[in-house]
């Protein structure tokens, strides 16, 4: 029996053996990734950063197959110079040992590693790691750090990074840090670095490339690290599992991190750096790529083991921004379109450059469905070529949502009616969070280009024939939700046109949006939004004015120069009578009273926006608007001049309100109101329906006539009789 389960034993293990040599003999496909053309001429290094910056790195051929596609690719954006690529032969990976590695980009930038591991009490720590630093990212890197939801420094190692100066590293431990401690030359090579720290004595001790460079003790040191915490590489957390300050962001590579239940000695920390293996006595946590939950925008990538040597560079590792002392004698290779190979060239001259960013990166959770299973097969297969500055641009988070929302497009144009009430709410989400991307440094062109993407996708999802699909998500603000998400866009949006006074006007069968900055002076004339777009229910009445008297209190007031925002919605009303949304509006003369109405006019709005103050101002309006609905004869219609008041407090949902605005004199087939404040306007119609059918009115009504006539009778009768007995 015994014998039996040695066998089996070995035979199991044979098993992952040969697994484990098949996956790491697994080749990167060219199909898994993504190119993107970069045409700014810059060195091989600064190309090679701009890869990474996008989660990518520079284009990599290792067969004849694969240059022909990097050719088909340059040819077919009519590329005929040589650009810079990796090198040849780099899709396979490195041979034994098979280490995996983190590599983090030039700050700021919000990518880290997660430890999946519960962590107990511990009465002292040690961790050591691989590190390579960037050493043109000058400032505090923050290595790694542990946080407890009590203590959120409770272990952590920074680096500071001068230029022209040595590394220096500094140990926190519960918020207390030692002082920082030059450690190691600041070269752009792998160092091994270890802290330590032990509890009832407070001892801490930092050791780099098998030295000790540093030790101490904190005073009134507790006597543990508490267990139940966060480990995250790369990030210096704000909060507990949360960071908002990239400026203390690692940067630089990261590999082979270990941690020991206690201070190791300095033998075994000298014995580690020649052996290149974890000590075994105390070790709980081994480097291991199934134990990270890693940033899926985070660069990866496997290689040879930076231990042995860790002073110098080896051959095949990529050195961070390719830069080393002897960087200018080295040749680079460029990808000549001409000749359909590789050459080389002087690292230093300035070309051009392709990025191969894995798709992997460039998918989005997208739900289960037909509908998104089209619009990932036409977010792969066509990537955006109307924007050419979308491929150009390196900050790819806003490129991938350019593409994912013109794939959305090309589906919903070619086949609408698949789409669920999930990929509604999808698509929601995707158009809130595109006020959530970072627009530090992007060109206003590429901004416009996702706002009109934004619109134009708004524009699908208001539209009448979408009212079935809204239907189902009842509990679901809906369109009005959209709305909200499209007025902060544009607001961000008039904040990134001012910088040159530049307007924007979009038309849509739905929609119609116009900003314009406006220079105010002592006199200054009234502004008149009339909208281009109408539906088919409405006139042509419809129309916004801030009057001149409002214009000339905005200036008094310090405003020299505004944007002026203005956005109509046509087809809302239709939309939201189909879904049968019933609104509610306050009535002024009556703050407990709520009367049951339905929209019956487009939306519009005017916002007048002080883009330096980054603030809206508030001034009165007029607008007026055409009702759409015709009213039975049985109901009496009354029109309330409603805003659609956005629940910014906790606990307070959106709704329409009329406070602030009342109805004004106008034509029979317009309502005209006046609100003290801007934001999105429109009508709504208050109905009393009568208690009795059409053929119970006329019955009353004959009876009504018939009982007065009667009473007229008597009451003549009664005249008559008081002149009579009056007379006698």
């Amino acid at each position: 029996m015994n014998l039996l389960k040695m066998i089996y034993s070995n035979v199991i293990l044979l098993i992952h053996l040969c697994l484990e040599k098949v996956d790491s003999k697994t080749l990167l496909s060219y199909d898994d990734f993504y190119p993107e053309y970069v045409p700014d001429r810059q060195p091989w290094n600064i190309a090679r950063e701009v890869c990474h910056q996008r989660s990518g790195t520079l284009a990599k051929v290792s067969n004849t197959e694969e240059m022909q596609k990097l050719n088909n690719f340059l040819r077919s954006i009519n590329i005929g110079q040589p650009v810079w690529i990796e090198s040849a032969g780099l899709f396979q990976k490195s041979g034994s040992p098979d280490i995996y590695m983190l590599e983090f980009p030039k700050r700021p930038h919000r990518k880290s590693a997660r430890l999946r591991y519960k962590f107990p009490n511990m009465e002292a720590l040690t961790v050591c790691t691989h590190l390579q630093l960037d050493p043109t990212c000058h400032g505090l890197s923050t290595i790694f750090s542990y946080a407890i939801e009590l203590f959120i420094k409770e272990f952590q190692l920074q680096a500071r990074i001068v230029s022209n100066e040595p590394v220096q590293l500094a140990l926190l431990v519960h918020g207390l840090n030692t002082t920082y401690i030059t450690s190691f030359p600041n070269d752009a090579s792998w160092h091994f670095v270890c802290a330590s720290w032990v509890g009832n004595s407070g001892e801490w001790v930092i050791w780099v490339d098998g030295r000790m460079v540093g030790s101490g003790n904190f005073p009134n040191s507790t006597n543990h690290i508490g267990g139940d915490g966060l480990f995250m590489i790369g990030q210096d957390q704000e909060t507990y599992g949360g960071y908002n300050n990239n400026n203390n962001a690692l940067c630089g590579n990261i590999t082979q991190l270990f941690m020991w239940d206690h201070l190791l000695l300095q033998t075994e920390v000298q014995s580690m750096e020649k052996t290149c293996s974890p000590v075994p006595s105390g070790l709980f946590f081994r480097w291991n790529e199934s134990a990270l939950e890693i940033e899926t925008s985070l660069q990866t990538r496997r290689g040879n083991s930076p231990c042995q040597g860790s002073r110098s560079q080896p051959p095949n590792q990529i050195l961070i921004s390719g830069l080393n002392q002897n960087f200018s004698n080295k040749t680079c290779v460029t990808f000549d379109p001409v000749s359909g190979k590789p050459i080389n060239d002087s690292c230093w001259t300035h070309r051009g450059s392709v990025c191969l960013v894995p798709k992997v990166q460039l998918d989005f959770d997208f739900p289960g469905t037909s509908f998104f299973s089209k619009v990932s097969s036409e977010f792969h297969s066509k990537p955006d070529t109307e924007n050419a500055n979308a491929t150009f641009f390196s900050e790819n988070e806003l490129t991938r949502h350019i593409s994912l929302l013109s794939a959305v497009l090309r589906v919903l144009d070619s086949n609408a009616e698949i789409i669920t009430p999930s990929d509604l709410l999808y698509l929601t989400e995707t158009i809130e969070k595109a006020t959530q991307l970072n627009k530090i440094g992007i060109p206003a062109e590429l901004f416009k280009s996702m706002i009109r993407n934004n619109l134009e996708l708004v524009s699908r999802l208001i539209d009448p024939n979408m009212a079935e699909k809204w239907e189902d998500l009842k509990d679901h603000p809906g369109p009005l939700t959209i709305i909200e998400n499209i007025d902060k866009q544009l607001w961000i949006l008039a904040d990134e046109l001012w910088a040159e006074h530049q307007s924007f006007t979009m038309s849509t069968k739905s929609m119609d949006i116009h900003l314009e900055p406006r220079q105010l002076a002592q006199v200054s004339c009234g502004c008149v939004f009339k909208p281009s777009v109408h539906g088919g229910q409405f006139g042509s009445h419809d129309e916004i004015i801030i009057p001149e008297s409002e214009m000339q209190r905005v200036f008094t007031l310090g405003h020299k120069e505004v944007m002026l925002i203005h956005t109509y919605y046509s087809n809302l009303a239709e939309i939201l009578s189909r879904l049968e949304v019933k609104t509610t509006a306050e009535q002024l003369t009556d703050g407990k009273r709520h009367h049951t109405g339905q929209l019956a006019t487009a939306v519009i709005s005017a916002t007048v926006r002080d883009v330096p103050r980054a603030e809206n101002i508030p001034v009165s309006v007029q607008y007026t608007l055409s009702s759409g609905i015709q009213t039975e004869y049985s109901k009496h219609a009354t029109p309330v001049c409603v805003f659609w008041n956005i629940g910014l407090m906790p606990g307070h949902t959106s709704a329409w309100s009329n406070k602030g605005c009342r109805v004004v004199p106008s034509p029979l087939d317009v309502t005209s109101c006046f609100c003290n404040h801007t934001t999105n306007f429109a009508v709504l119609i208050n109905y009393m329906e009568s208690r009795w059918s059409a053929t119970e009115e006329s019955v009353l009504t004959k009876l009504t006539f018939i009982g007065s006539g009667a009473s007229l009778c008597a009451l003549l009768v009664t005249l008559m009789l008081f002149t009579v007995l009056e007379g006698s």
